[in-house]
């Protein structure tokens, strides 16, 4: 994949508003893609990139390894927001260095609280702010992402889409890679470690799954005046009995929310799922083959109409030719002349 801009570093510095701005500038009017993999770092640099994209109206956001604060508001002006399948995307209140200590009498205590409480007040207001950015972008309620940024959790890939924050997951060529150097950026800028916990077992089999649904849309309580596909309900229950039937091992120890597979039982899923995957791809061409010969028959059914009878003359619009019809009048007569 070939980036126009690679924002890889710190928010503010080195990638400010006014370096991005002379690199979009290189861009002009064609479609900018741009790379993010940041943890973050100025809110005021990151407001100002967000702007600028959405007025160049054409950027494609492609989010990997870790993307957090500053960094997901730069994002929320793409276009498009394209995320990989292993990174990991961190939505956080805003914060502000504070550094007060010393001897202070009664009335330098309080001309501190009130510095504090001043603070206090900004990042309260560009919070708001930055809930508001998210909201405009998955359209979930305010109260909801608020909760997001006072978790402070890093969400996947998976539930990113869910949210509504990014509109397509792409694979990763290899998984991230949480070093003790990584961990170290991390906790620096303040924010929690994540905890990797993907493999390839588990990757594989969620693919597989993704796969039976894809394409699929199920309505729960349409409108009156839109009846349900009862068609695709029914391709989706099938399916969906296949992956519960596939589920049902010998040994899988579970608790009340968590089900423990063993890497045997993993594998023997993966084989299974992908077997029911190919099975429904030579039954979608069988039904394929099928329609096609159906059409085919329906024309050669629509040329027999059409076509003349053995003892049948060709007739248009339901009048037949002048002459072949003084032809036949001229016999009627020679047949009937001898009654008169």
């Amino acid at each position: 994949m070939k980036y126009d801009i690679y924002i890889n570093g710190s928010i503010g510095y080195p990638f400010s508003a006014s370096f991005i701005q002379d690199e979009l500038a290189k861009v002009g009017d064609a479609p900018c893609t741009v790379y993010i993999s940041s943890l973050g770092g100025s809110v005021v640099d990151a407001l100002q990139i967000r702007q600028m994209f959405l007025e160049h109206g054409n950027v494609t956001a492609y989010l990997h390894g870790f993307v957090a604060s500053a960094a997901t508001i730069i994002a929320m002006g793409a276009k498009r927001i394209v995320m990989g399948e292993f990174a990991l995307l961190l939505v956080h209140r805003c914060s502000n260095w504070i550094d007060e200590w010393g001897t202070m009498n009664a009335e330098e205590i309080a001309q501190t609280i009130q510095k504090l409480e001043a603070s206090k007040n900004a990042l309260e207001t560009i919070d708001q702010t930055v809930v508001n950015i998210y909201a405009a972008r998955c359209g979930k309620k305010v109260e909801d992402i608020a909760g997001w940024m006072k978790d402070a959790d890093w969400l996947n890939a998976d539930t990113c889409m869910e949210y509504g924050l990014i509109d397509e997951i792409i694979k990763d060529e290899q998984s991230i890679a949480l070093t003790d150097g990584i961990k170290g950026q991390i906790l620096a800028c303040g924010l929690p470690v994540p905890s990797v916990q993907e493999n390839k077992e588990h990757r594989s089999i969620m693919d597989a799954i993704r796969a039976f649904f894809k394409d699929k849309t199920i309505v729960a309580n349409p409108p009156a005046d839109q009846p349900t596909n009862t068609e695709t309900l029914h391709i989706m229950n099938k399916e969906f009995t296949y992956i519960l039937a596939a589920l049902q091992l010998d040994g899988i120890e579970q608790t009340q929310n968590t089900v423990v597979l063993s890497v045997e039982q993993m594998t023997a899923l993966d084989n299974h799922l992908s077997a029911l995957a190919e099975e429904k791809q030579t039954l979608t061409s069988e039904i394929t083959s099928l329609r096609e010969q159906v059409n085919d028959l329906t024309t050669q059914v629509e040329n027999l109409r059409k076509a003349d009878g053995d003892e049948t003359s060709h007739i248009e619009d339901g009048v037949e030719n002048e002459e072949h019809y003084a032809i036949r009048a001229r016999n009627d007569y020679e047949r009937l002349k001898h009654l008169c």
